[in-house]
């Protein structure tokens, strides 16, 4: 998903920068970690157990 300043424009610019900076790292944290995950075959949820293959 794409944000622009121009869509905020009630919002001063370095705000919306900050907001959006603090999202782009929760956004990368949270892929880095499903990725680990999925890699290891561990659970994505919690108390959730794996799907196995019929």
């Amino acid at each position: 998903m794409d944000y622009y300043a121009d869509d905020y424009p009630d919002t001063p610019l370095d705000e919306f920068l900050a907001v959006y900076e603090r999202l782009t790292k929760y956004a990368k944290r949270e892929i880095h970690d499903l990725a680990e995950s999925l890699a290891t075959g561990g659970c994505v949820a919690e108390e959730s157990s794996p799907i196995q293959p019929d």
